[in-house]
This record gives C-alpha cells, sequence and structure tokens, in this order.
C-alpha cells in the first residue's frame, strides 16, 4: 500500500498550516521562522529564516517571493530566505494572510487582509491600514477569542469570512464590502465550515447544538439550496457540482466519514464510505481524481465506546488548535490517504500510517501526490 514514497524530508514543519513547493524545494512553517529544503538532486542549499514566532503559513507571492504568516507578524522573503518586508503586531494571526485579488501584480506591494484573535484588517500596502472589521461586534464583547474557519475575497471589492467564539463554537458568515461594512450576515449558529462554491456564491455549514447543515448561499444572503441532513467539510469540483467530507461526531459510524458527492441543485447522487475523520478539504488533481485524508483514533479499552466518541473534538477544531498552538500535543491517530478515481468509481487507500497524523492540505506536484506526515513532508507517485 505504501510502495509508492518517492522521497520523505525530515523537517522543523509544525505539522500543519500551509506549506510550499517549487519543482525542487519545499518551504514550511516552523516554531521559528520557515524553512527550505531541496528534495531534487539538484545542488540547492537548505536554510532558516528566523522570524521570532511560530509560522502558521508559507505561501508564494510571485514567482520570486515567499508570504509567511507568523502568530506576531507577516513577512516577506525572497526564496532564498531573505527578508524583503515585514508588518509586526501585538495581536496575534489565526489566519494566513489573504493576499488582495485584482492588485498590480507587484509582489511587495502589500494589500492584504489579515486576521488576529478579534479582528480583520484590510491594509492597502505595507505601511497603510485601509480599514478593520471588529469580529465582537457580531460576536459580542464578552468573547475573548475567535476561531477563523475561512476567509476568501469573491471579485475585487468583497470578502467572506467565518468565525466563531473560540470557546462557546458558535459564530457568523459575514460578507463585507470594499469598506470593511457588513452587507450581510448570517443568524448566530455553530459554523464549522466555509468555502467559495464559484461566482457570486459559497457553501457553509453548521455543526452541533441540534445543528446540521449545509448552505450554499448567494453573496446577498439568499440561500440557493439547503440540506439539512448533511455537513462536513468540501470543495467545489469544476462542473460546479460539490464533494463533501460528512464526519466527525455525526459520521455515519464511529471514525469514519461518508464522501457525499452533490450536485450543483444540492441533491446527493452518491456516498462512500471512507477511513478517518477529515479536518483538511480534498485535493482535486488535474486528471479528476480526489485525494482525500482520514484520521481515526485508536479505541481507548478503558471506556465505553460512547465516552471516547463525546469526547472528539471535530477535525477542523483539532487543526486550528494545532497550528496556532493551542494545543501542541496530539494524540496518536491511524491516517488513511484515500484516492477516489475520475470516474468515480473507486475508493481506494493508497497510503496508510500508524501513530501519526497529517494536518495540511495535500498538494500535487507532477506525478506525485505530497502531504504531511507529523512533521516529515512525504512525496509518493500515484
Amino acid at each position: 500500500m505504501n510502495e509508492g514514497i518517492t522521497w520523505r524530508l525530515i523537517s522543523d514543519y509544525i505539522g500543519a498550516g500551509e506549506f510550499l513547493l517549487s519543482a525542487n524545494r519545499a518551504f514550511v512553517g516552523t516554531e521559528y521562522g520557515v524553512q527550505c529544503l531541496p528534495y531534487s538532486h539538484e545542488s540547492l542549499r537548505d536554510w532558516k529564516t528566523q522570524l521570532g514566532s511560530r509560522c502558521i503559513s508559507v505561501r508564494g507571492q510571485g514567482e520570486t517571493h515567499l508570504l509567511a504568516t507568523c502568530r506576531q507578524g507577516v513577512y516577506l522573503l525572497t526564496r532564498e530566505g531573505e527578508i524583503v518586508q515585514e508588518l509586526t503586531s501585538i495581536d496575534e494571526h489565526v489566519h494566513p494572510a489573504l493576499p488582495a485579488a485584482g492588485d498590480t501584480g507587484d509582489d511587495s506591494n502589500g494589500r492584504m487582509y489579515l486576521s488576529s484573535g478579534t479582528s480583520l484588517q484590510f491594509r492597502s500596502d505595507w505601511k497603510t491600514l485601509a480599514w478593520e472589521f471588529d469580529y465582537l461586534d457580531i460576536l459580542g464583547k464578552s468573547v475573548q477569542a475567535v476561531r477563523l474557519i475561512n476567509l476568501f475575497q469573491m471579485g475585487d471589492d468583497q470578502v467572506v469570512v467565518g468565525v466563531v467564539d473560540y470557546d462557546s463554537g458558535l459564530g457568523r458568515v459575514v460578507v463585507l464590502d470594499s469598506h470593511g461594512k457588513a452587507s450581510w450576515m448570517s443568524e448566530p449558529g455553530p459554523v464549522s465550515e466555509l468555502f467559495r462554491a464559484g461566482e457570486g456564491s459559497f457553501v457553509w455549514c453548521m455543526s452541533a447544538y441540534g445543528k446540521f447543515e449545509t448552505r450554499l448561499t448567494a453573496l446577498d444572503g439568499r440561500d440557493i439550496w439547503r440540506n439539512e441532513n448533511m455537513a462536513g467539510v468540501g470543495r467545489v469540483l469544476p462542473n460546479g457540482s460539490f464533494a463533501m467530507l460528512v464526519g466527525s461526531n455525526e459520521s455515519p459510524r464511529w471514525d469514519n466519514w461518508e464522501l457525499r458527492l452533490v450536485e450543483s441543485n444540492g441533491e446527493v447522487i452518491d456516498q462512500l464510505e471512507g477511513r478517518g475523520r477529515c479536518a483538511v478539504r480534498p485535493l482535486l488533481r488535474e486528471d479528476g481524481s480526489l485525494i482525500i485524508i482520514g484520521s481515526a483514533l485508536y479505541l481507548d479499552p478503558s471506556s465505553s465506546r460512547v465516552d471516547y466518541t463525546n469526547f472528539l473534538k471535530m477535525p477542523q477544531e483539532s487543526l486550528f488548535q494545532h497550528q496556532v498552538g493551542f494545543r501542541e500535543q496530539l494524540p496518536e491517530y491511524e491516517v488513511y490517504v484515500h484516492k477516489l478515481s475520475a470516474d468515480r468509481l473507486s475508493l481506494d487507500v493508497i497510503y496508510h500510517v500508524s501513530g501519526s497524523y497529517s494536518l495540511a492540505q495535500p498538494l500535487s506536484l507532477g506525478k506525485h501526490i505530497v502531504f504531511c506526515d507529523g512533521r516529515d513532508i512525504i512525496g509518493i507517485e500515484t
């Protein structure tokens, strides 16, 4: 099952959050900053750049730069690790810096959205704060900290953000205009997932407190469809349909999930069962296949099955806690990497490892699938 491993990088990676691949190098976030690791046989040097706090994301910024989001700062680096620009802040970041769409193409202009534990900022450049949206205005002034579900820009001037109270899990989805004002917001609820669905619409889910539903919603707040028997991690497919990984504590079987293929009108047309619970969205490959990572906890024989299950957090919550460093010590998981064929006829486990975790979005690199196995970055050929 694991014979396809081509290479494994032993790194300082935190084991969660975005990492970046180029043709011959990987760039990962660490406790101290950013690390570069070559995985080809070319004479490329590895390097480490100290940035002073835990790095939760490394994104490409053009062809020549990296954008690193650390808990206490955002940095523009060359691909050789030199700091070009930096923006340090007292408020700790809880989401990767999001470069603004529709910019001039200048890698160093600093137009981006930054999310801290209490607010969302839009910066027109590295020195200028254009506007700030206070999450406490929609969640309540008593909220101490937030967990951000997702953040993305739609068009040139609207932003969609999902945020919940870190303690209660209750929150809202909000659409912000170009001035940072809320043009629509959902009613309070246990928001658990949010992703872009296409031009002018997005999918969001609620799980817990008696809610278990998925909605496709337009930017003006109009529901296009609603399914009250489904919630989980998902993504939109090229034909406008959706792949939803329905699991967590609502799983049809303990510790497993169902892949539900959903038409653009919300109709479920197929469902397949996989192994483990899913924290990250499936990867869509160029050949049309999907890569899905599931993690299952070992059964604790000293407790009942019911008690064992009741104490499990949603996978997305575990991912967030580990990524930002709130919960650095994770339990040991059985990790299963699945491949759904392009014809959607078979769902196969192509990699399995015991005593590990995988809390980063898998990536494609040519014929390889690249994902994290704990702190290691591995590539398998498919």
